[in-house]
Protein backbone atom coordinates (compact mmCIF):
# COMPACT_ATOMS: atom_id res chain seq x y z
CA UNK A 1 0.00 0.00 0.00
CA UNK A 2 1.51 3.53 -0.78
CA UNK A 3 0.41 6.16 1.53
CA UNK A 4 -1.01 9.82 0.05
CA UNK A 5 -1.09 13.31 1.33
CA UNK A 6 -4.47 13.96 0.40
CA UNK A 7 -6.10 10.53 2.42
CA UNK A 8 -2.85 10.45 4.99
CA UNK A 9 -4.76 10.40 8.49
CA UNK A 10 -6.93 7.40 6.72
CA UNK A 11 -4.20 5.52 5.29
CA UNK A 12 -1.85 5.49 8.33
CA UNK A 13 -4.61 3.11 9.78
CA UNK A 14 -3.59 0.49 7.92
CA UNK A 15 0.09 0.11 7.61
CA UNK A 16 2.63 -0.53 10.29
CA UNK A 17 5.50 2.04 10.88
CA UNK A 18 8.72 1.74 12.35
CA UNK A 19 8.79 3.85 15.90
CA UNK A 20 10.94 6.44 14.30
CA UNK A 21 8.62 7.23 11.54
CA UNK A 22 5.60 6.77 13.79
CA UNK A 23 6.59 9.14 16.35
CA UNK A 24 7.76 11.77 13.69
CA UNK A 25 4.37 11.51 12.36
CA UNK A 26 2.58 12.15 15.75
CA UNK A 27 4.65 14.82 17.08
CA UNK A 28 4.87 17.19 13.37
CA UNK A 29 2.20 15.72 11.32
CA UNK A 30 -0.62 14.53 12.66
CA UNK A 31 -2.21 18.36 14.13
CA UNK A 32 -1.29 19.94 10.82
CA UNK A 33 -2.21 16.69 8.16
CA UNK A 34 -5.02 18.73 7.25
CA UNK A 35 -2.96 21.46 5.90
CA UNK A 36 -1.54 19.42 2.82
CA UNK A 37 -1.70 21.34 -0.20
CA UNK A 38 -2.78 24.36 1.70
CA UNK A 39 0.17 25.49 3.44
CA UNK A 40 3.50 25.45 1.33
CA UNK A 41 5.87 24.53 4.37
CA UNK A 42 3.40 21.90 6.19
CA UNK A 43 2.86 20.16 2.08
CA UNK A 44 6.65 20.37 2.07
CA UNK A 45 7.43 18.57 5.31
CA UNK A 46 4.54 16.06 4.46
CA UNK A 47 6.39 15.07 1.17
CA UNK A 48 9.47 14.08 2.81
CA UNK A 49 7.99 12.12 5.44
CA UNK A 50 5.85 10.45 3.08
CA UNK A 51 9.09 9.53 0.64
CA UNK A 52 10.68 7.70 4.03
CA UNK A 53 7.66 5.94 4.27
CA UNK A 54 6.80 4.65 1.33
CA UNK A 55 10.05 4.02 0.60
CA UNK A 56 10.00 1.59 3.91
CA UNK A 57 6.56 -0.08 3.14
CA UNK A 58 7.98 -0.95 -0.56
CA UNK A 59 11.04 -2.69 1.00
CA UNK A 60 8.83 -4.68 3.46
CA UNK A 61 5.94 -5.65 1.43
CA UNK A 62 5.17 -9.37 1.85
CA UNK A 63 6.17 -11.12 -1.06
CA UNK A 64 3.78 -13.53 -2.81
CA UNK A 65 4.98 -17.06 -3.02
CA UNK A 66 3.52 -18.41 -6.64
CA UNK A 67 1.58 -20.58 -6.80
CA UNK A 68 2.00 -24.44 -7.76
CA UNK A 69 0.24 -25.62 -10.93
CA UNK A 70 -1.36 -28.86 -10.45
CA UNK A 71 -0.94 -31.34 -13.51
CA UNK A 72 -4.09 -31.48 -15.63
CA UNK A 73 -5.89 -34.62 -15.28
CA UNK A 74 -6.18 -36.06 -19.08
CA UNK A 75 -9.87 -37.26 -19.54
CA UNK A 76 -10.21 -41.14 -19.93
CA UNK A 77 -11.70 -42.10 -23.44
CA UNK A 78 -15.03 -43.91 -22.76
CA UNK A 79 -14.73 -46.56 -25.43
CA UNK A 80 -17.22 -48.62 -24.10
CA UNK A 81 -19.99 -46.15 -24.26
CA UNK A 82 -20.83 -43.91 -27.07
CA UNK A 83 -23.73 -42.07 -27.12
CA UNK A 84 -25.48 -40.41 -29.95
CA UNK A 85 -26.38 -36.70 -29.94
CA UNK A 86 -29.31 -35.22 -32.51
CA UNK A 87 -28.33 -31.97 -33.99
CA UNK A 88 -30.30 -28.82 -32.51
CA UNK A 89 -32.79 -27.56 -35.02
CA UNK A 90 -31.71 -23.84 -36.18
CA UNK A 91 -33.48 -21.53 -33.63
CA UNK A 92 -34.55 -17.91 -35.04
CA UNK A 93 -32.04 -15.16 -33.87
CA UNK A 94 -33.51 -12.76 -31.76
CA UNK A 95 -33.81 -9.22 -32.82
CA UNK A 96 -31.32 -6.80 -31.45
CA UNK A 97 -33.14 -4.24 -28.97
CA UNK A 98 -32.50 -0.93 -29.76
CA UNK A 99 -30.95 1.01 -26.54
CA UNK A 100 -31.96 3.74 -25.07
CA UNK A 101 -30.29 6.38 -24.67
CA UNK A 102 -28.31 7.00 -21.83
CA UNK A 103 -29.05 9.75 -19.01
CA UNK A 104 -26.07 12.10 -18.79
CA UNK A 105 -25.05 12.43 -15.12
CA UNK A 106 -25.99 15.46 -13.28
CA UNK A 107 -23.18 17.65 -12.26
CA UNK A 108 -22.91 17.11 -8.59
CA UNK A 109 -22.24 21.06 -6.84
CA UNK A 110 -18.75 21.32 -5.83
CA UNK A 111 -17.94 21.64 -2.16
CA UNK A 112 -17.01 24.80 -0.83
CA UNK A 113 -13.52 25.14 1.05
CA UNK A 114 -14.60 25.57 4.54
CA UNK A 115 -13.27 28.46 6.40
CA UNK A 116 -11.95 29.03 9.22
CA UNK A 117 -14.19 28.77 12.35
CA UNK A 118 -17.32 27.59 10.59
CA UNK A 119 -17.44 24.59 12.56
CA UNK A 120 -18.10 26.33 15.84
CA UNK A 121 -20.26 28.85 13.92
CA UNK A 122 -18.77 31.84 15.86
CA UNK A 123 -17.11 34.74 14.19
CA UNK A 124 -13.15 34.30 13.63
CA UNK A 125 -11.85 37.18 15.10
CA UNK A 126 -8.56 39.38 13.57
CA UNK A 127 -5.17 37.74 14.05
CA UNK A 128 -3.16 39.69 16.39
CA UNK A 129 0.09 39.28 13.81
CA UNK A 130 1.11 40.17 10.57
CA UNK A 131 4.09 38.50 8.40
CA UNK A 132 6.94 39.81 9.48
CA UNK A 133 5.85 40.65 13.09
CA UNK A 134 8.88 40.63 15.89
CA UNK A 135 7.65 38.18 18.73
CA UNK A 136 8.43 36.21 21.68
CA UNK A 137 7.87 32.53 22.04
CA UNK A 138 6.87 32.07 25.54
CA UNK A 139 7.10 27.89 25.64
CA UNK A 140 11.06 28.10 23.69
CA UNK A 141 12.14 31.66 25.34
CA UNK A 142 13.14 32.66 22.08
CA UNK A 143 12.74 35.71 19.75
CA UNK A 144 11.77 35.36 15.88
CA UNK A 145 9.93 36.51 13.28
CA UNK A 146 6.57 35.15 11.65
CA UNK A 147 7.16 33.29 8.84
CA UNK A 148 3.17 32.76 7.45
CA UNK A 149 0.15 32.80 8.83
CA UNK A 150 -1.22 29.58 8.77
CA UNK A 151 -5.30 28.89 10.04
CA UNK A 152 -7.34 29.31 12.74
CA UNK A 153 -7.51 26.73 15.18
CA UNK A 154 -11.24 26.13 16.63
CA UNK A 155 -9.59 23.73 19.75
CA UNK A 156 -6.96 26.66 21.10
CA UNK A 157 -9.36 29.59 19.97
CA UNK A 158 -6.69 31.50 18.42
CA UNK A 159 -4.48 31.98 15.08
CA UNK A 160 -1.12 29.22 14.05
CA UNK A 161 1.81 30.71 12.54
CA UNK A 162 4.85 29.61 11.46
CA UNK A 163 7.89 31.44 13.48
CA UNK A 164 11.65 31.89 12.33
CA UNK A 165 13.75 32.09 15.37
CA UNK A 166 16.85 34.73 15.22
CA UNK A 167 20.18 33.49 14.34
CA UNK A 168 19.07 30.63 12.80
CA UNK A 169 16.42 28.83 9.81
CA UNK A 170 15.00 26.52 11.98
CA UNK A 171 11.26 26.83 12.26
CA UNK A 172 8.26 26.16 14.34
CA UNK A 173 4.30 25.73 14.23
CA UNK A 174 3.42 28.43 17.10
CA UNK A 175 -0.27 29.16 18.68
CA UNK A 176 -0.97 32.80 18.88
CA UNK A 177 -2.11 32.44 22.31
CA UNK A 178 1.85 31.47 22.76
CA UNK A 179 3.17 34.76 21.41
CA UNK A 180 4.43 38.20 22.55
CA UNK A 181 4.72 41.20 20.66
CA UNK A 182 8.38 42.29 20.89
CA UNK A 183 10.41 45.20 19.05
CA UNK A 184 12.57 44.36 16.13
CA UNK A 185 16.28 44.44 17.02
CA UNK A 186 18.31 47.41 16.98
CA UNK A 187 20.65 47.70 14.09
CA UNK A 188 24.53 47.73 15.00
CA UNK A 189 27.14 50.34 12.95
CA UNK A 190 29.78 47.96 11.55
CA UNK A 191 31.34 50.97 9.72
CA UNK A 192 33.80 51.02 12.92
CA UNK A 193 35.24 49.06 15.93
CA UNK A 194 33.40 47.71 17.79
CA UNK A 195 34.53 48.78 21.67
CA UNK A 196 33.19 48.03 24.89
CA UNK A 197 33.38 52.00 25.88
CA UNK A 198 34.32 55.18 23.38
CA UNK A 199 37.62 56.90 23.57
CA UNK A 200 37.49 60.69 25.73
CA UNK A 201 38.35 61.99 22.05
CA UNK A 202 35.28 60.32 20.66
CA UNK A 203 32.97 61.25 23.41
CA UNK A 204 33.72 64.81 23.36
CA UNK A 205 33.76 65.16 19.60
CA UNK A 206 30.21 63.23 19.48
CA UNK A 207 28.71 65.28 21.94
CA UNK A 208 30.05 68.55 20.08
CA UNK A 209 28.56 67.51 16.82
CA UNK A 210 25.43 67.05 17.91
CA UNK A 211 24.81 71.05 18.49
CA UNK A 212 25.06 71.41 14.64
CA UNK A 213 22.00 73.40 13.42
CA UNK A 214 20.15 73.73 16.50
CA UNK A 215 19.77 77.19 18.22
CA UNK A 216 21.52 78.89 20.95
CA UNK A 217 18.70 79.89 23.10
CA UNK A 218 17.23 76.07 22.69
CA UNK A 219 20.65 74.02 24.16
CA UNK A 220 20.25 76.36 27.82
CA UNK A 221 23.46 75.24 29.46
CA UNK A 222 24.61 72.61 27.35
CA UNK A 223 27.90 74.71 25.37
CA UNK A 224 28.78 75.81 28.82
CA UNK A 225 28.64 72.04 30.00
CA UNK A 226 30.38 70.33 27.20
CA UNK A 227 32.96 72.89 27.63
CA UNK A 228 33.79 72.37 31.25
CA UNK A 229 33.63 68.32 30.06
CA UNK A 230 36.27 69.01 27.11
CA UNK A 231 38.49 70.79 29.66
CA UNK A 232 38.04 68.42 32.45
CA UNK A 233 39.69 65.71 30.08
CA UNK A 234 42.41 67.83 29.07
CA UNK A 235 43.45 68.55 32.66
CA UNK A 236 43.08 64.54 33.51
CA UNK A 237 45.18 63.76 30.47
CA UNK A 238 42.56 61.85 28.73
CA UNK A 239 43.22 64.14 26.11
CA UNK A 240 46.47 65.23 25.04
CA UNK A 241 48.32 67.14 22.91
CA UNK A 242 50.04 64.50 21.46
CA UNK A 243 46.26 63.60 20.41
CA UNK A 244 45.85 62.66 16.17
CA UNK A 245 42.80 64.68 17.07
CA UNK A 246 44.53 67.56 18.51
CA UNK A 247 43.79 69.93 15.97
CA UNK A 248 39.96 69.46 16.09
CA UNK A 249 40.12 69.54 19.80
CA UNK A 250 41.94 73.31 19.87
CA UNK A 251 39.12 74.07 17.17
CA UNK A 252 36.05 73.01 19.59
CA UNK A 253 37.28 74.71 22.64
CA UNK A 254 37.57 77.75 21.06
CA UNK A 255 34.12 77.48 19.10
CA UNK A 256 32.71 76.38 22.36
CA UNK A 257 33.93 79.58 24.54
CA UNK A 258 32.66 81.54 21.70
CA UNK A 259 29.08 79.97 21.93
CA UNK A 260 29.36 80.31 25.49
CA UNK A 261 30.01 84.42 25.57
CA UNK A 262 28.08 85.01 22.53
CA UNK A 263 24.61 87.08 22.79
CA UNK A 264 23.26 86.22 19.65
CA UNK A 265 20.62 83.94 21.30
CA UNK A 266 18.63 83.14 18.35
CA UNK A 267 21.86 82.69 16.03
CA UNK A 268 21.77 78.95 14.32
CA UNK A 269 25.00 77.04 15.67
CA UNK A 270 26.74 75.90 12.15
CA UNK A 271 29.81 73.45 13.51
CA UNK A 272 33.04 73.73 11.06
CA UNK A 273 34.54 70.62 9.47
CA UNK A 274 31.15 68.87 10.50
CA UNK A 275 31.90 65.95 7.76
CA UNK A 276 35.22 65.31 9.00
CA UNK A 277 34.20 64.87 12.62
CA UNK A 278 31.60 62.40 11.87
CA UNK A 279 33.83 60.29 10.26
CA UNK A 280 36.32 60.57 12.94
CA UNK A 281 32.98 59.44 15.35
CA UNK A 282 32.08 56.34 13.06
CA UNK A 283 35.59 55.54 13.48
CA UNK A 284 34.27 53.74 17.17
CA UNK A 285 30.79 52.01 18.14
CA UNK A 286 29.54 50.45 21.33
CA UNK A 287 28.85 46.62 20.78
CA UNK A 288 25.57 45.63 21.55
CA UNK A 289 26.73 43.39 24.56
CA UNK A 290 28.23 46.07 26.12
CA UNK A 291 25.06 48.05 26.16
CA UNK A 292 23.37 45.70 27.77
CA UNK A 293 26.02 44.42 30.11
CA UNK A 294 25.99 47.92 31.29
CA UNK A 295 22.12 48.14 32.04
CA UNK A 296 22.46 44.94 33.63
CA UNK A 297 25.06 45.84 36.30
CA UNK A 298 22.54 49.39 37.04
CA UNK A 299 19.71 46.39 37.44
CA UNK A 300 22.08 44.50 40.23
CA UNK A 301 21.01 44.92 43.70
CA UNK A 302 17.93 47.04 43.30
CA UNK A 303 14.19 47.09 44.39
CA UNK A 304 11.33 47.37 41.90
CA UNK A 305 12.68 47.28 38.48
CA UNK A 306 10.84 44.33 37.05
CA UNK A 307 9.48 46.54 34.02
CA UNK A 308 13.41 47.07 33.30
CA UNK A 309 14.15 43.54 33.74
CA UNK A 310 11.62 42.35 31.29
CA UNK A 311 12.81 44.61 28.72
CA UNK A 312 16.63 43.64 29.01
CA UNK A 313 15.66 40.08 29.00
CA UNK A 314 13.44 40.51 25.70
CA UNK A 315 16.71 42.25 24.49
CA UNK A 316 18.57 39.61 25.06
CA UNK A 317 16.46 37.04 23.16
CA UNK A 318 17.05 38.64 19.90
CA UNK A 319 20.39 38.95 19.94
CA UNK A 320 22.65 35.75 18.63
CA UNK A 321 25.45 36.78 20.42
CA UNK A 322 28.64 33.90 19.26
CA UNK A 323 31.84 33.22 21.45
CA UNK A 324 32.43 34.59 24.51
CA UNK A 325 29.86 36.93 24.54
CA UNK A 326 27.43 34.12 24.26
CA UNK A 327 28.51 32.86 28.07
CA UNK A 328 27.91 36.42 29.40
CA UNK A 329 24.69 36.92 27.30
CA UNK A 330 23.91 33.47 29.01
CA UNK A 331 24.42 34.32 32.74
CA UNK A 332 22.56 37.73 32.46
CA UNK A 333 19.52 35.57 30.66
CA UNK A 334 19.46 33.65 33.82
CA UNK A 335 19.95 36.03 36.41
CA UNK A 336 17.42 38.19 35.16
CA UNK A 337 14.70 35.45 34.23
CA UNK A 338 15.52 34.12 38.27
CA UNK A 339 14.49 37.80 38.75
CA UNK A 340 11.39 38.10 36.90
CA UNK A 341 9.99 34.58 38.03
CA UNK A 342 10.33 35.50 41.92
CA UNK A 343 12.56 33.31 42.36
CA UNK A 344 15.14 36.23 43.33
CA UNK A 345 14.50 39.71 45.34
CA UNK A 346 16.85 41.54 43.14
CA UNK A 347 18.77 40.67 39.69
CA UNK A 348 21.53 38.70 41.16
CA UNK A 349 25.02 37.51 39.74
CA UNK A 350 28.01 35.75 41.87
CA UNK A 351 31.21 37.97 41.66
CA UNK A 352 32.72 34.83 39.26
CA UNK A 353 29.63 35.51 36.62
CA UNK A 354 30.23 39.41 37.14
CA UNK A 355 33.62 39.60 36.48
CA UNK A 356 33.44 39.00 32.45
CA UNK A 357 29.92 41.17 32.76
CA UNK A 358 31.84 44.13 34.26
CA UNK A 359 34.42 43.55 31.63
CA UNK A 360 31.97 43.75 28.52
CA UNK A 361 30.67 47.36 29.94
CA UNK A 362 33.91 48.63 30.59
CA UNK A 363 33.83 49.19 34.22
Amino acid sequence: MKLQGKTLAEDIKKVQLPAELQNFYNDHIAKNVDLYGEAPTVTKLIDAWLEKANAYLEANAPKAEPKKEEPKAEPKKDTEHVKVVAPKKPQPKAEPKKEEPKAEPKAEPKAEPKKAGKKSGKKVPAALFKTGAWVIDNNSEKAGVISEKLRYDDERGCWLYHIEYVGSKEQSLVAECDLARTRAPRTVATTGELVPELSAEIKIIKRYIALDGKKLSKLGNEPRLALAALQKMIINKQIRKTSKYAKYINDMQDSLIKLVNSRAKDAEITINHIDELRKIVAKQNISEISNISRAFVALIGKDNKQKEAKSLYEKLLKYNFKGDDSAEAATMKKALKAYIDGENETVYATARELQGIFGLAGI
